[in-house]
């Protein structure tokens, strides 16, 4: 599988995008939008990908703008309306992270992968509340797990969780062409098989 499309929110410095468009570049194919809402890191990002040469800055768009306000928009396709996302890679402030996956969701094709960052194998649930973060409850930081999400997580998604020290989850979406869940269990598997967003390999 090779992304035509790739949506980031949460660009920061603009590395990880960097690398996504620098995949893209080695492909011929895909381009990568990201959505920033500190104005000075959308300048710093732009300057990286200016200086990995014209493919790479071209096919790497850096939005300043609010993460939810711009999925809004984009669900309700008055940005990119005939561009769905392959690759949704969410990383802005954790406690964004579920509601852009409930923005976001209409627009990922069948058999796209979502990728949240810092999201460890029990959805950001822990036994006791964080003392320095009471009002999240339970679920510090990402908030506890919308209905919509408990539900897309049950039956829609299939996961993979990467064991890194800050946690990394992997999502498939299933679609019409799986022919059941036991065959998408293993979806990401076969995706990730081949050289997906993968420079050198």
């Amino acid at each position: 599988m090779r992304p035509a499309f790739v949506v980031e929110t949460g660009t920061h410095a603009g590395i990880s995008a960097a690398y996504m468009g620098m995949a893209c570049a080695d492909n011929e194919f895909g381009h990568v939008a990201s959505v920033e809402i500190n104005n000075i890191w959308v300048m710093r990002a732009d300057r990286l990908h200016g200086s990995l040469g014209e493919d790479v800055f071209n096919r790497i768009q850096v939005a300043h703008a609010s993460s939810l306000n711009w999925a809004t928009r984009f669900k309700n396709r008055t940005l990119s309306p005939d561009q769905d996302i392959d690759l949704l890679f969410l990383d802005s402030e954790p406690d964004l992270r579920y509601k852009e996956l409930e923005l976001f969701w209409d627009r990922v094709k069948p058999g796209g992968i979502i990728i949240i960052h810092d999201l460890h194998p029990n959805m950001s649930w822990a036994s006791q509340p964080n003392p320095d973060h009471p009002h999240f409850g339970n679920y510090w930081p990402f908030g506890e797990p919308t209905f919509i999400v408990q539900e897309l997580v049950k039956g829609s998604l299939q996961s993979c969780h990467l064991r890194t020290p800050r946690g990394c989850s992997l999502f498939y979406k299933v679609s019409v062409e799986d022919k059941d869940l036991g065959e998408a269990t293993n979806a990401i598997d076969r995706v990730f098989s081949r050289d997906y967003m993968t420079r050198g390999s």
